[in-house]
């Protein structure tokens, strides 16, 4: 059975999100999940102590730690005899409790015991669009503007990379527990494969999303390619989740314009915390047009070691174009698909595609079966 550690800033609802993935991991692989959540166990017994009215927000970090120690004691006896059951623990790392910077509120050695009590395997940050997560929070304690959640949602994964959980070696070495960054969007699906696949792929998919952002002065012909476009890109993502985990840029709404600060933070988003914690990346293009972002991306995802894949209306194999030759390359979704598929025959067993084996089963089908038209 495997333990994952969520984390993410409050808004991100992730005691929903456990619930779909629980759902998803009952259906498919007939494995429940025990799932619980430190922020409503702190609630619940802050509530116990000082009334049915009170508000965790307004207690301060001292109160605030000693409610997290209490509610990871709890959390431990809770998970104690689980056996046969996947496990998820959902906590903010950091909170605003007063001041202009949010408050780590998870001491050093919290995570060190919840890691010997249950057994930490995955830890995984929730992020989101920074305009969407402000209409989650509305009008409540936090400073709901896009730019200071951005910085807080940057704040609360690397609070989170500073306190992995580790595994101690035979000669004193530590190895730290895995940890990814994902968009809250299909989040369920990617937590019900990391659950019940040891070996799960990570497919960072890159798109050219501003090339295809509507803008005003776009012609109704020009609306109506973008559209298709764009449709074509959510199907390819649904499609992908057959076969590995797949991370996504966070997209911007048409009507969004990014500050300076905002694009210099999703670029950063997209290469450090997506490309890099990625096994492989895809970039798919469904029109014929560049990019100087992906391409980017694509050279990042290269100088790493990690494999490339571009799905372009102008490649063809073994060929480069907008200086770039990556590891496979594809005209269309189609082709790209159909090689996946076929990528099991034996005559490819000295080519590139076999590297594409790893996104079928033992049986040579899709690894997974989760499609859903329900992120």
């Amino acid at each position: 059975m495997t333990t994952i550690l969520l984390t993410g800033t409050p808004g991100m609802k992730k005691i929903g999100v456990m619930k779909k993935t629980n759902k998803i991991s009952r259906k498919k692989y007939q494995k429940p999940i025990k799932c619980v959540s430190l922020s409503e166990l702190v609630d619940t017994e802050a509530k116990r102590l000082w009334g049915k009215q009170t508000d965790i927000v307004d207690l301060g970090l001292p109160l605030q730690q000693s409610l997290r120690s209490y509610a990871i004691t709890e959390a431990c006896r809770r998970f104690k005899g689980e056996k046969n059951k996947h496990m998820m623990l959902s906590a903010p790392m950091t909170m605003y409790l007063g001041g202009i910077i949010p408050n780590i509120i998870f001491r050093s050695g919290d995570i060190a015991k919840l890691n010997k009590d249950i057994g930490i395997d995955v830890v995984v940050t929730l992020i989101d669009d920074s305009v969407t997560l402000a209409k989650r929070l509305g009008n409540g304690h936090y400073n709901t503007s896009p730019g200071e959640l951005l910085k807080w949602m940057a704040i609360e994964a690397d609070a989170t990379s500073a306190n992995l959980p580790y595994r101690l070696g035979r000669g004193g070495e530590l190895t730290y527990k895995p940890h990814l960054i994902i968009p809250r969007e299909y989040s369920h699906l990617n937590l019900a494969k990391l659950l019940n696949d040891d070996c799960a792929p990570v497919t960072y998919c890159g798109f050219p999303i501003t090339h295809l952002k509507i803008r005003d002065d776009d012609d109704a012909n020009m609306i109506k390619m973008k559209k298709q476009a764009n449709r074509r890109i959510d199907e390819f993502v649904k499609k992908q989740h057959n076969y590995s985990v797949v991370i996504k840029p966070l997209r911007l709404s048409d009507s969004q314009v990014e500050s300076p600060e905002e694009k210099k933070h999703r670029v950063y988003i997209d290469k450090n915390w997506f490309v890099a914690k990625s096994d492989l990346m895809i970039a798919f293009f469904p029109v014929n047009c560049s990019s100087k972002g992906v391409f980017d991306e694509l050279k990042h995802a290269k100088s790493l070691g990690k494999t490339t894949v571009v799905i372009h209306p102008n490649y063809t194999s073994g060929k480069e174009v907008f200086g770039f030759e990556p590891t496979l390359s594809y005209r269309d979704e189609e082709q790209f698909f159909a090689a996946v598929n076929n990528s099991w025959k034996p005559e490819y067993d000295d080519r590139p595609e076999r590297i594409l084996r790893r996104f079928l089963s033992d049986s040579n089908i899709p690894r997974y079966n989760l499609i859903t038209n329900n992120p």
